[in-house]
């Protein structure tokens, strides 16, 4: 096996990449028998995250509920983007408290009350096992899987 270090090109100052390139390599290996295998890989720099979105609860497009009796919710959340590289999925968690990146990013299963699920959709119907109050927590990931900051909504029921 052999490997590239990229960092040694910016140690010889050969590097000139910048951020939002892609970067095609065409790797040929050939063996003593003439035998040889060519190989492609294409990489897109992101240094950015995605800009945060908001979240909302409700079946409605526009509306926004912070009441409800019922066990169940539907939370959208629109507005996140990323212009380089795209969004990859969505992370949303349930909690009886505001999340930090750090909690949604390094999931922990110490954390008390607390539901975590990852989607491509912009909508989940959400289960509120309990009476009380609930903040819904959402964050992007890009396509070079660089989350965007939390957008927070609170409900309660």
């Amino acid at each position: 096996m052999y490997q590239v270090h990229f960092n040694h090109l910016i140690t010889n100052r050969t590097n000139n990449g910048q951020h939002n390139r892609d970067y095609h390599l065409t790797i040929k290996v050939t063996n003593g028998a003439r035998l040889a295998s060519i190989q492609h890989v294409d990489i897109l720099t992101d240094d950015s995250p995605p800009v945060k979105g908001l979240v909302v609860e409700g079946a409605e497009e526009y509306l926004d509920i912070d009441y409800t009796k019922e066990a169940s919710v539907m939370v959208r959340w629109k507005g996140f983007i990323d212009h380089e590289s795209g969004i990859m999925k969505y992370r949303i968690a349930l909690s009886d408290h505001c999340l930090t990146a750090d909690e949604m990013t390094i999931y922990s299963h110490d954390l008390q009350n607390l539901s975590m699920y990852e989607t491509l959709d912009q909508t989940l119907k959400m289960h509120l096992p309990y009476d009380g109050r609930y903040f819904f927590s959402v964050i992007a990931y890009n396509n070079a899987l660089e989350p965007s900051e939390v957008a927070l909504s609170l409900i309660h029921i």
